[in-house]
């Protein structure tokens, strides 16, 4: 019989409408802890409640603690697979952190609620099911760090919230879903290529995020200059732009050591190094800003964090990107 954790930290999956305001908040009880996981009587569930928290209140280095009490579990129960429950709005940063930091062959699956226990037609039963089988099955050894949702099992590299209520929110733009979900078993179209993994560490790095827009006014990269930094993320436009209004606030970062990483704020597609005009990739890269590797604005913003822990020089940290 396999051993399943779930560890839950919260999030609408595990609340309940207020009968006084109507408002959907965390309650005294877990409504999950409440209730049976169809179809999972033949495993051997542990279910522990680390946290209690709406996903905005998730920081990087509660992440990092989730991370740990995971291991632990891992290792203590001798887990077969590991499932969190988590709230959207921030899944898919928590699961992409924890799949730099996880380095073992036992799947560990992230789900959660688009609606919550009060509505007409929730979610979450299903989407924990679903995520329960997804962690036991031997198909998700060694994929990473998974995301399951509305029938379908994501890559945490790849997988975005692109609807705000809909519960088909979560969609991996360039590549789909990795699987699915049919009648109690799971169907693994391909598998997430190999991963680098980082040491976990604390996390605390000062690293904001800044999206481009058109006519971008450089006080704001320069009121951030002011601050002390140790990296910046730009959403750039397209294949990998900037406003020519930044570019000298973004040089002098550059000139004081300040790491910048440049993404795209397009859902799918990478950046590159193609134009040369002022503000475009090709001038940006000689300069030395990192390009990532198609990545949203909020998981690379995590990856500098990870990388600053253990890339002593720009140079390492542009190969650490690169080989991710």
């Amino acid at each position: 019989m396999k051993t399943i954790v779930i560890l839950h930290t919260g999030g609408t999956i595990a609340m309940q409408k207020d009968t006084e305001t109507g408002g959907i908040t965390t309650g005294e009880v877990n409504p999950l802890q409440q209730s049976m996981i169809p179809g999972t009587d033949t495993y051997h569930i542990i279910s522990e409640e680390l946290l209690q928290l709406p996903s905005p209140h998730m920081t990087p280095g509660r992440m990092v603690s989730l991370y740990h009490g995971m291991q632990d579990r891992i290792h203590r129960f001798q887990a077969d697979g590991v499932v969190i429950t988590h709230g959207t709005d921030t899944m898919e940063e928590t699961a992409f952190l924890l799949d730099l930091f996880h380095n073992r062959d036992v799947p560990v699956v992230i789900t959660g609620a688009m609606r919550s226990d009060s509505d007409l037609s929730p979610d979450g039963p299903l989407n924990l099911a679903a995520a329960v089988h997804t962690a036991a099955d031997d198909q998700a050894r060694g994929a990473g760090v998974l995301v399951v949702m509305n029938e379908e099992i994501h890559a945490a590299a790849d997988v975005m919230k692109m609807h705000s209520s809909n519960a088909a929110a979560f969609q991996s733009p360039e590549t789909g879903p990795i699987g699915r979900f049919v009648n109690n078993r799971i169907h693994l179209n391909h598998r997430p290529v190999h991963r680098h993994v980082f040491p976990a560490g604390s996390m605390d790095k000062k690293v904001p995020l800044l999206k481009t827009y058109t006519g971008m006014e450089p006080e704001v990269v320069e009121h951030l200059s002011s601050f002390p930094l140790d990296g910046i993320v730009l959403e750039g436009m397209g294949i990998g732009n900037i406003p020519p209004s930044i570019t000298a606030p973004v040089y002098t970062l550059l000139e004081r050591g300040v790491p910048v990483v440049l993404t795209s704020r397009c859902p799918g597609g990478t950046v590159e190094d193609v134009y040369s005009y002022e503000g475009g990739g090709r001038r940006l890269k000689e300069a030395g800003v990192v390009f990532t590797g198609g990545w949203s604005g909020p998981k690379a913003r995590l990856m500098l964090m990870a990388a600053l822990e253990c890339c002593s020089s720009r140079e390492e940290l542009r190969q650490c990107f690169e080989e991710f």
